[in-house]
């Protein structure tokens, strides 16, 4: 009984593996054919921060009503591709930080949409600014 398991278990782990590797592949090919049909592409990096339990997320749910084409460089650093003109960008946004009655307490921004315009070849941080309680959209270079 317990080889059976041993089998089951190796089974699984090689599976998930095989299933990541081939996502994985397919996105970089998404990536690399987005590249490549559009060399003028903006690159939008959206930041976060995550020091011990403080955490700041900021999710583009969707572009101009699609999907955005998100990359990772460095496995730290996450953004998306637009295309040169105005685009609507669908976000929310949420942060955890230490509570004093619970060990973290996690605020959650409802979705909505920004409008921003983008210039090709440019570079484009995308963060929310809690002070001023909104979304800011500013070019790096």
């Amino acid at each position: 009984m317990t080889t059976i398991w041993i089998i089951f278990v190796v089974l699984v782990c090689i599976s998930s593996m095989v299933y990541t590797l081939v996502n994985y592949k397919k996105h970089n090919a998404k990536l690399a054919k987005f590249a490549e049909e559009h060399p003028e592409a903006a690159k939008v990096y959206i930041k976060t921060t995550k020091i011990g339990i403080i955490v700041d997320t900021l999710t583009v749910h969707d572009v101009d009503g699609e999907e955005p084409l998100i990359f990772n460089e460095m496995l730290i650093k996450d953004g998306f591709y637009l295309i040169p003109g105005k685009h609507v960008l669908e976000l929310s946004y949420q942060w955890t930080r230490p509570g004093i009655i619970y060990k973290t307490i996690t605020n959650y921004l409802d979705p909505c949409k920004i409008e921003v315009e983008a210039e090709a070849n440019k570079i484009y941080n995308l963060y929310y600014n809690k002070k001023q309680k909104q979304y800011v959209f500013e070019e790096i270079r």
